[in-house]
Parts: C-alpha cells; sequence; structure tokens
C-alpha cells in the first residue's frame, strides 16, 4: 500500500529529527560531536521543525475561526448513532471525541476495533483523536475487551517498576491495536491525604517513583505512536472532597512541591489538569488559574486539557461555559466535555463554540490565543494521525510542499 504523501512528509521530518542526536566520531571509545557535526545536526533539526511548523501554518491558514474552536473541544458522545456521528463529524472538526464505558460495554475485541475505525473515517477534513480513560485498577474502561489489572500501587508493590512498564506496554499495544490514540493515564497526584479520591489510583506515595513511572508511560506509548496524558496537575491529592461533586480547596499547599512530578516529564506532549484551589497560589481553581498554569508553563510547552468541565468543582462556581472561557484564558489549550444524563453531546460542544465565537467577536479572547492552541493540538495530531485523511490540505498543496521539502 502506497503511504499518504503527508505521513511520508511527516516520517522524514521525525528521521530528521532523529539524526540530531547521531554523534560524529568516537574517541577512547566514547561519542564525539565536533563543531561541524554540531553544525550539520543543528541544521537538520531546524530543518525538521520547520517542515512541521509549515505544515501546521498551511493548515491553521485553511481554518475559520469556528473550525480552530472544535479543535480545542474534547468530548464524549453518546451511542453508536451512525446517522448522527456522521452528520456531526463531517461537519466539524473536533479535537477529540472519549470512549465512555457504554460505548465498550456489549462489544468484542474486534467489533470495537471496528466501531473506532468507522468513527475516526468520518473526520475527512481534519482527524479526531480518539482517547480513553485506561488507568488500570478502578478505572479500566476497557476492561470488557482486553486483559483487566489490579491497582497500579499493588503492581508496582508485588512486581516492581517491570511489572507497572509490562501493564503500560500492554495497554499501548492493544490501544494502538484498536485505534485508539489517547490514553489519559497515569495518575501522577502526590497524595499526602489518605482520604483523596484518587488515593487508590495513584501509581505510588512518592514523588520521585511518580515522575519515574510518569516517563515510563509516556515512552511506552510513544513507541506504539500514542500519547499518555498525565493526570491531574497540581493534583487532587491533598483534598478530601470528591472533585465531581464539591469544590475543593487546599489552604496549606506549596504548589510547586505538590505538582513536582508534573514537571520532571521531558517527553509528555498533553498534560490533564485538576479543578483545586490552592490558596497560596491563586484563589481559583487550578484549571482556571493563570498562575498555576503559568507555572506549569515554565516546564511543559505540549497541550494543557482540563479535567472535564461539568465537575461541580468547576460548575459550583462558574457556568461551565464560562469555565472553558476562563481555562483558556488562562492558559488550557483543550477543553474536556463529558455530557451529564440525557443531554445531547453535540448540542453542547456547538453551544460551546458558540459561547466562545462570542468571546472571541467581543475580544475576551484573542485570533492569536486561539491559534496557539489549536496549532499545540495539530502538532500533536500530526504525530499521532498523520497517515490518516487530512481532507482540509489538497493533493496540489501536499505536493507543492513534498517539493519545498524533497522526501527521500
Amino acid at each position: 500500500m502506497t503511504e499518504p504523501p503527508l505521513k511520508t512528509l511527516i516520517r522524514s521530518g521525525l528521521l530528521l529529527a532523529g539524526l540530531f542526536f547521531l554523534p560524529f566520531g568516537t574517541a577512547g571509545g566514547k561519542p564525539q560531536m565536533n563543531k561541524s557535526g554540531l553544525m550539520q545536526n543543528l541544521a537538520l533539526k531546524c530543518a525538521e521543525l520547520y517542515r512541521k511548523e509549515t505544515i501546521v501554518q498551511a493548515i491553521l491558514g485553511k481554518m475559520t475561526p469556528e473550525e480552530k474552536l472544535y479543535q480545542l473541544i474534547f468530548t464524549d458522545f453518546g451511542g453508536w448513532r451512525w446517522n448522527n456521528l456522521a452528520e456531526f463529524l463531517s461537519n466539524n472538526t473536533l479535537g477529540g471525541l472519549i470512549l465512555m464505558g457504554h460505548n465498550i460495554e456489549g462489544s468484542s475485541y474486534d467489533s470495537l476495533k471496528e466501531k473506532i475505525a468507522k468513527l475516526s473515517s468520518l473526520s475527512t477534513k481534519i482527524p479526531v483523536m480518539i482517547c480513553v480513560d485506561q488507568e488500570g485498577g478502578l478505572v479500566q474502561r476497557l476492561k470488557p475487551v482486553i486483559d483487566s489489572f489490579p491497582l497500579p500501587s499493588k503492581i508496582l508493590k508485588d512486581k516492581g517498576i517491570d511489572g507497572v512498564a509490562a501493564m503500560a506496554q500492554y495497554f499501548a499495544e492493544k490501544m494502538s491495536d484498536l485505534g485508539i490514540h489517547v490514553d489519559f493515564a497515569p495518575v501522577l497526584d502526590l497524595c499526602p491525604n489518605k482520604n483523596s479520591v484518587v488515593f487508590k489510583r495513584i501509581l505510588s506515595e512518592s514523588a520521585e517513583t511518580n515522575a519515574l513511572l510518569g516517563n515510563l508511560f509516556i515512552d511506552k506509548f510513544a513507541e506504539y505512536g500514542m500519547a499518555a496524558v498525565p493526570k491531574h496537575y497540581p493534583g487532587y491529592g491533598t483534598v478530601s472532597a470528591d472533585p465531581h461533586y464539591f469544590v475543593c480547596k487546599d489552604t496549606k499547599s506549596e504548589l510547586s512541591e505538590i505538582a513536582w512530578p508534573f514537571f520532571q516529564l521531558p517527553g509528555c506532549r498533553m498534560m490533564m489538569t485538576a479543578h483545586v484551589v490552592f490558596t497560596k497560589t491563586d484563589y481559583l481553581p487550578a484549571t482556571l488559574s493563570p498562575a498555576a498554569l503559568g507555572l506549569l508553563r515554565e516546564y511543559f510547552d505540549g497541550v494543557i486539557i482540563t479535567d472535564d468541565l461539568r465537575m461541580q468543582s468547576i460548575s459550583a462556581l462558574y457556568e461551565y461555559k464560562k469555565g472553558a472561557l476562563m481555562s483558556l484564558q488562562a492558559g488550557c489549550d483543550a477543553i474536556l466535555l463529558i455530557t451529564p444524563g440525557l443531554e445531547d453531546w453535540r448540542k453542547n460542544a456547538s453551544n460551546m463554540v458558540a459561547y466562545l465565537s462570542a468571546a472571541l467577536t467581543n475580544g475576551q479572547l484573542t485570533t492569536a490565543q486561539i491559534d496557539e492552541k489549536a496549532a499545540r493540538i495539530l502538532r500533536l495530531k500530526l504525530e499521532l494521525l498523520s497517515g490518516s485523511e487530512w481532507g482540509i490540505l489538497g493533493a496540489d498543496e501536499v505536493a507543492e510542499m513534498v517539493k519545498l521539502f524533497p522526501v527521500k
């Protein structure tokens, strides 16, 4: 099968990136790099970055403001109602779709794989990322179709780091085969409060171990062309209240200390926030806090996605669309929406985009802000989904880029 031109273009760029790290010559058995070799590799790296950014900017240049805003939306999607899904996804360039338990129950492994392939095929202009929560232990959306695992902390206790690595690799292998691109895991919250709602979901109680295992997850998933999404920055582990139902406030913790594991993830491409108010830093939940997100940006330049904005830890303080606007103003890139009750997910997503469009018109958001956020998401999609349909770029446009950046 002939490789899609856009995939070839991206792949060759990633190969160039790898060349940046190749040594030139050895001395005493140790890799050495002379000045000319360093400059050659620096030039290759710059070419790779320029190539990728050229594609991102070409895509952005063809998108309407509404299409850019839809890229920021990650939502669940009710059931497998194919007519509804086809109509919505053919007209709206969503950032991501999240598989919930009810989407998976009753399916076999093969039938779920077929459904995900069909779902992915419905977004032909800009591909949609398929996401899931698969942590092991208490949160295993894919439990009906793949092997079940005990609590991650128990695996670490019984089988050590190798046991956690084996679980991460198994998840990545199965999810990649199913056609899933993003796993909202692992849970890296530090939990000094044993009554925290996430205590049984964490990897360990050690900051250093959480950072080590977080990087392990990220690397294992990257091997399979996927993104692991560490959560929940800065953490839910200092509060007893359940953020799904209550406002959460921490009056004692220093943000730089409690969030330490999240600053140690150099390969991370996407990260999820927590809705806790850390009063020593700000009187807003971290998801809405410029101070909290600004600190994260000192260490991380990937996609920042909110936790579900319909949780009471946000919606008890602000109407959820207002919360979404505040999260984007504060520094988040993507909005996670889980539809409550009998509400229509399509209407919720469309209403959110309409609300944000009005904010863009009246100056509460700027075009530069939206472009920056959409660009981060597009960069990630080009890494994970370059072989998918990118109908927004015509064959002639891809051909012109191939001429600009010859692909061998």
